[in-house]
């Protein structure tokens, strides 16, 4: 019972003392589950707001009050060292999990400064990344992360080129768990690199791109110790490193290139725009017996390493992805790199790919560029053998003068997760039609003709392209392609992103079929782009009152959309409480 005559506290002049508010916190993280008072997700509506749970509020409330305190702690006791620890020092009970959601909610809300930066490194941080704020990333917060945050497994300070490369060099030596790092945009050099290749023998991914004090050279000095004639970086997979410093000769880059792909054994991925260059060079055995760099060794001993040390499987990377690859060269490339998983085809003339597909075998994702006018029915035969095993696929630039072959195609690909396909209009157009005669001639086009029911029942995402910016196109062609998409989202019931861009028809009766009860499709859809499409404020509307998980839509360019749709969407999503950003312009 509280006491007469006590006065109320004022809880904005006197915020609780940091040390209750994260013992307060702390015992959230028990009890959460008991005092959520998160609503429960509608069922029959997109994503409604949430009551925020206590441990957020808890975090918000700290979040608030931490600049004040620990601000006027470092000011007034700025020699009193004890005093500003002892500030500090709940915090540093908090778990890796709770930090990092503060760090978010500080930087949200613009109270990260160098003092509060100060105090959130932790020594129970495993996960790093100060991308979003590299002005105040300087020597001194690197010296703290060396000394303070030794449990980090992975740290991006991309753009964080107020480090001079002296203290990178301590910064990676003092994390020795590191298993991904991120000097992109640095001031990182040959000595850092070497650094990491030495002491971050854990190292997965490694990010130096943007790096303008690294030539491609450099890059040796991560894969090996000059010193010592050992490896360095025995464990990386991946490693990006485009738009370093100057433009070496084409030969001398490619000789790097092929000095890294055959001295850091575990490569998966080379971001490079001249890999394919060098695998092609390994394919060929073009290996100078003289030293690659001064205090390197050649490009003939190094390979006669690596067979040594795979004695039985010939000359073979561990690459599993390459981008920009001609036709005439993937069976070099598949020769060298057996486990290729990944990998972006361009495509000029007739693909021309013959009938055997077996050194395809592992390929999971792939893109076809076609520089040509290579039709999809040209790929059949590929897409029968390849197909099934095929997790993401993209086609870009490929003629479809039968809409159905692109259906067709697609029924050899049913395991998809990601389809991505930008098709360009069939040779031959049809004259410009009124829009409302042209809609209805396709609708009874579309209804004499039934594509057969694929099922695709991992697809997540999908983008589909195809515009008539070469004239209209005919109307049979407008149906069959309406009538398969139709088809496509009604069967893929996974599906969360989904993005239609300039497609040539109404997208009004497209949903509307989808939607029609007792259907099921798109209750998994979360993002939704519509971008230069025809599709109206009432379609929108009808997506709204659907059973789906709507957090993003985006309606950019949409010619029956209007500025009043726009508002009366906005209004409808505050009105309903819904989670929801909605993008127009």
């Amino acid at each position: 019972m509280r006491g007469r005559g006590l006065p109320r506290p004022n809880l904005e002049e006197a915020p609780p003392p940091p040390r209750v508010l994260v013992w307060f916190l702390l015992a959230t993280c028990v009890f959460a589950p008991v005092f959520s008072t998160a609503r429960p997700q509608s069922s029959s509506m997109p994503k409604r707001r949430t009551v925020r749970s206590l441990e957020w509020l808890c975090l918000e409330n700290v979040a608030k009050n931490i600049q004040r305190i620990w601000a006027k702690a470092c000011a007034e006791n700025h020699q009193d060292g004890h005093r500003v620890r002892s500030v500090a020092e709940p915090y540093i009970c908090l778990p890796d999990s709770l930090v990092q959601k503060l760090f978010k909610l500080m930087e949200e809300g613009n109270h990260l400064n160098r003092p509060v930066l100060r105090f959130l490194l932790v020594p129970q941080l495993t996960v790093l990344s100060l991308n979003t704020c590299p002005r105040l990333v300087i020597k001194a917060i690197a010296d703290i992360i060396a000394v303070r945050c030794k449990n980090l497994s992975s740290l991006d300070i991309r753009g964080c080129c107020r480090i001079p490369a002296d203290s990178l060099v301590d910064l990676v030596k003092a994390l020795p768990s590191l298993i991904q790092l991120n000097l992109s945009d640095t001031q990182c050099n040959a000595r850092v690199l070497a650094a990491v290749g030495s002491h971050c023998r854990q190292l997965l991914e490694l990010d130096v791109v943007d790096c303008s004090r690294l030539s491609p050279e450099c890059l040796l000095h991560l894969a090996y110790d000059p010193a010592t004639g050992l490896l360095r970086s025995p464990a990386l997979k991946v490693l990006r490193a485009r738009y370093l410093m100057g433009r070496p000769l084409l030969q001398c880059m490619v000789q790097h290139l092929v000095f890294l792909l055959l001295a850091l054994r575990s490569l998966t991925v080379l971001d490079h725009p001249f890999v394919l260059e060098a695998v092609c060079a390994i394919y060929r055995r073009q290996f100078d017996d003289i030293p690659v760099a001064p205090e390197f060794p050649s490009l003939e001993e190094l390979a006669r390493r690596r067979m040594s040390a795979h004695s039985g499987h010939g000359l073979t990377l561990t690459l599993t992805e390459l981008d920009d690859v001609a036709l005439s060269c993937l069976p070099a490339a598949l020769a060298v790199c057996p486990h290729l998983a990944d990998v972006t085809l361009i495509l000029e003339g007739s693909p021309g790919f013959g009938q055997d597909f077996a050194s395809w075998r592992h390929i999971s994702c792939l893109t076809l560029d076609n520089d040509s006018q290579c039709d999809v029915a040209d790929l059949l035969p590929m897409a029968a053998a390849l197909g099934a095993q095929l997790h993401s696929l993209s086609l870009s630039g490929f003629l479809c003068e039968d809409a159905s072959s692109f259906w067709t195609f697609l029924g050899h690909c049913l395991n998809l997760r990601k389809l991505v396909a930008n098709l360009p209009p069939p040779a031959v157009c049809a004259p410009d039609d009124d829009d409302d005669e042209e809609e209805e001639m396709v609708e009874d086009l579309e209804e004499n003709f039934s594509p057969a029911p694929h099922q695709f029942p991992h697809l997540r995402h999908i983008f589909l392209m195809y515009p008539d910016s070469e004239g209209p196109l005919p109307s049979q062609h407008k149906a069959v392609f309406r009538a398969c998409l139709v088809s496509l989202l009604r069967h893929s019931p996974q599906l969360e992103s989904l993005l239609l861009a300039c497609l040539p028809f109404s997208l009004d009766s497209v949903f509307e079929q989808v939607l029609e009860p007792p259907a099921t499709a798109l209750t998994r859809l979360q993002k939704l782009s519509l971008m230069e499409t025809r599709v109206s404020g009432s379609t929108i509307h009808l997506l709204l009152s659907s059973e789906n998980q709507l957090s993003f839509l985006d309606v950019p360019a949409c010619s029956r959309i209007f500025r009043a749709d726009y508002d009366d969407f906005l209004r409808r999503v505050r009105s309903e409480g819904l989670d929801m950003e909605i993008s127009w312009e």
